[in-house]
């Protein structure tokens, strides 16, 4: 259990968030790699330019 000066005791689960069935952590999981896949295109993307921007 965590506290705090003003905080309100929180019990964390030892392995974070349990999702309701498997299937719904599966999608979560698949859900947020999508996202991250498209950040790290942006981030490519971006390391392009700059070296571009920079002759290399």
């Amino acid at each position: 259990m965590a506290t705090g000066m003003g905080c309100v005791p929180v019990s964390v689960p030892a392995q974070g968030y349990a999702y309701p069935t498997p299937e719904d952590e599966l999608k979560a999981l698949e859900e947020e790699k999508k996202e991250l896949e498209a950040e790290l295109e942006e981030i490519n993307r971006r390391i392009e330019e700059l070296r571009k921007s920079l002759g290399g």
